[in-house]
């Protein structure tokens, strides 16, 4: 597959980066004790509480499945055919081999196993040891929201450079109100420049913009100014058709797109916690198939073979 190094970056971070510390009970544990002994675990390891956790059950060292019993207060209610001095065992839920995950998976490759799978946890194997469990929770921890601001930032590097190659022809299509506040922008940082390194300032007049352009564009046009005007430039759909898809899911990646990048950018909770399974994974396949697009028609030589007459129409 084609990629930018933002691409090769986010497939280089792993499960094991955000899988959740897990603790295991012996089988001959009564429930009451068993549990006991997993919240002082919890605690000495900053978790405040056990909610939504889960913890291995082993018989005699052998791994026989996990429990997710985490309150006690309400058990006897909701299990009324077993005691809390019973042993462990009767709550344990057996485990699958499809629940496994080596640890060096790449974080964009799970997604996808969370379709179909409900609640069921994934645990992380590090050589012959669970060094941790995973939920579709934890996709949304600071790994994995770099693991989709690297795939918007390659989308977005491979925009730029489409832009700034014709910079005379993109320009036009941005409202000229919108230009003018960049050669304000450009002219005002200049004149700091200069006066900083002692030499003498031009000013960049409203006529000389074209002579300009690609100034403006690389220092100035947002992600999101990128996607509209590229959207408007003729013939490129034929190269790079998911950018030009009107229908609505197209429409919805590319608003999903721009409000991931803007929300991570600024620190703030991305939002993609939103989505479920399924609509996250066909997102994160749809930047991938785009990212790769816009890489293909970035090719050496493809490119000016290609870009030639593009949005001459």
């Amino acid at each position: 597959m084609s990629g930018s190094v933002y691409t090769m970056m986010a497939r280089q971070i792993t499960v094991a980066e955000i899988c959740t510390p897990i603790y295991t009970i012996e089988s001959s544990n009564s429930i009451w004790d068993g549990v006991a002994e997993w919240e002082a675990w919890g605690r000495q390891n900053d978790f405040l509480v056990l909610w939504n956790q889960v913890a291995l059950i082993r018989n005699k060292g052998k791994l026989i499945g996990y429990t997710n019993e985490t309150d006690l207060s309400l058990f006897e209610e909701d299990h009324p055919n077993i005691s809390l001095n019973d042993k462990i065992s009767r709550i344990n839920i057996p485990v699958s081999v499809n629940q496994f995950l080596s640890a060096d998976t790449p974080l964009l490759e799970i997604v996808k196993l969370f379709k179909g799978e409900g609640d069921k946890p994934f645990f992380v194997l590090k050589g012959n040891e669970i060094i941790g469990w995973l939920s579709f929770s934890d996709l949304f921890k600071l790994p994995f929201q770099l693991c989709i601001f690297a795939l918007l930032t390659g989308i977005e590097g491979h925009m730029l450079e489409i832009c700034a190659r014709n910079s005379t022809h993109i320009i036009k299509k941005i409202k000229p109100e919108i230009v003018d506040s960049w050669r304000k922008k450009f002219n005002k940082e200049e004149k700091q420049r200069a006066q900083q390194g002692n030499w003498e300032f031009k000013e960049l007049k409203k006529e000389d913009g074209l002579s300009y352009s690609g100034n403006l564009i690389r220092n100035y046009i947002s992600f999101s100014q990128k996607v509209e005007v590229l959207k408007k430039v003729e013939g490129l759909e034929k190269y790079i058709p998911l950018l030009a898809q009107k229908d609505r899911n197209g429409k919805e990646f590319i608003e999903t797109a721009i409000s991931l990048r803007n929300k991570i950018a600024h620190g703030r909770n991305s939002g993609a916690e939103l989505l479920n399974p399924e609509e996250l994974s066909i997102f994160l396949d749809w930047l991938s198939q785009l990212e790769e697009q816009m890489a293909n028609f970035l090719k050496p030589f493809g490119f000016f073979k290609h870009y030639k007459g593009i949005g001459e129409a």
